[in-house]
């Protein structure tokens, strides 16, 4: 089954990227699952996460008007366009369902809405703050909330029928709960279950549904662990441990406390966590341009590397971000060369300004992986995680204890 994730402009890829991660998250290696998640985007030149500070994009990012009102109220038709619109931009099926996420408030400040047919459906992902206070919980229940519209999508074939399964009384911790008060979300999300009517809807559907519905029930589950397990760590400073993994054919790391949940780390931030994770003593930026160091890089981004090979944009990415020289040999066998000190003085002018640049590349991406983080791990342990800059060293360290560390791909010695 494949079920079409739509990205609206008011959402940064981050968190897009990251619901589309824990959605495919492949817990059996050898056994693939029956819903694949694929992600759209209304346009995909625009992400609010790095432009944020524009002012041309003010219309995407404000939300709360002065007086505390919501800014702008979308009428559920003109989401539903927006479906339809990516459906014939995309050529989907119309017998497959289009999911948009939106950070727009919506006429009758609902999570979600679907059309007639519930092929067409949006969940809002903003506003969340009333009911979590962790934002690393927005993104489960953005999940909890895609799967129960699979769900229903499956068990009604019209919204009408749909309605008639909706429970508008006392909360039960039903997926079919209305929680008119949105805070009555918590017992949905911490309870994850199903009325027995809903259960009998589920025996009558068609068996052809029944591999489908049976997964999306353990998605359930697997996201109330993961919402309980957050909650108790941030309550009990549990620690959590980093598994260097694999999934769908990509490395990655992972928090298997959290059911999976995959911390999004670019390849180049991966190599750097664990280029810092070998030093508990720490690194300087300014020693990285030696031999020792150029090679120990080299082989972090071929274990990285999902397809194991260093092409040329993992050359630009080495260059770029810890300020060694490429050597234009051949343009399609780019050689990245560690220079010593005796290097000609205009090559070495120019080496120096990359380097400085290189050292402000490297800073971002510290910073951008510490942000990760700090959604994914409790706020009282997030020190321990980030990786550290201290000013009269000069030196980058993670204090962690390192037996917080797994490698589940066998590559990482420290």
């Amino acid at each position: 089954m494949i079920v079409h994730l739509v990205r609206n402009s008011d959402l940064g890829c981050g968190t897009f990227d990251n619901i589309i991660s824990y959605l495919n998250y492949l817990k059996d290696k050898n056994k693939p699952n029956p819903i694949k998640f694929i992600g759209h985007a209304v346009d995909p030149t625009k992400d609010v996460d790095i432009i944020i500070d524009r002012e041309e994009m003010a219309d995407h990012i404000k939300r709360i008007n002065t007086d505390g009102t919501p800014y702008d109220r979308n009428d559920f038709k003109n989401y539903f366009d927006v479906c339809e619109s990516i459906r014939t931009r995309d050529n989907i099926t119309s017998s497959e369902i289009v999911i948009l996420l939106t950070n727009q408030f919506n006429t009758n400040n609902y999570f979600g809405y679907c059309d007639d047919a519930i092929k067409n459906v949006f969940i809002q992902c903003s506003d969340w703050t009333n009911i979590f206070t962790e934002k690393f919980n927005y993104e489960l229940a953005i999940c909890y909330e895609t799967y129960s519209w699979i769900l229903r999508h499956l068990l009604f074939n019209h919204r009408e029928t749909m309605r008639k399964f909706v429970n508008n009384n006392i909360p039960k911790g039903c997926v079919m709960d209305n929680c008119t008060n949105k805070k009555d979300f918590l017992l949905k999300i911490r309870t994850a279950d199903v009325s027995e009517n809903l259960l009998t809807r589920m025996l009558e559907t068609n068996f052809s549904s029944y591999p489908y519905m049976y997964y999306i029930l353990k998605q359930f589950e697997r996201i109330r662990l993961g919402v309980l397990t957050r909650e108790r760590s941030e309550i009990f400073s549990s620690y959590v441990t980093i598994n260097f993994n694999h999934n769908n054919g990509n490395n990655c790391f992972t928090i298997d406390e959290y059911e999976g949940v995959e911390l999004k780390f670019e390849l180049v931030q991966r190599v750097i966590y664990r280029l810092v994770l070998n030093y508990p003593e720490g690194i300087q930026f300014e020693s990285l341009q030696n031999e020792s160091y150029y090679n120990e890089i080299i082989s972090l981004f071929d274990e990285e590397s999902s397809t194991n090979r260093n092409d040329r944009t993992i050359y630009d990415s080495i260059v770029k971000t810890f300020g060694f020289y490429l050597e234009e040999n051949d343009q399609e066998d780019p050689e990245i060369k560690f220079l010593g000190p005796n290097t000609d003085t205009e090559i070495e002018k120019i080496i120096k300004n990359g380097i400085n640049k290189s050292k402000e590349s490297f800073r971002q991406k510290v910073s951008k992986l510490n942000e990760c983080l700090s959604r994914m791990i409790p706020s009282k342990l997030i020190d321990q995680y980030q990786i550290q800059y201290d000013d009269r060293t000069r030196r980058y360290t993670i204090k962690l204890d390192r037996k917080y560390f797994v490698n589940g791909r066998h590559l990482l010695t420290m």
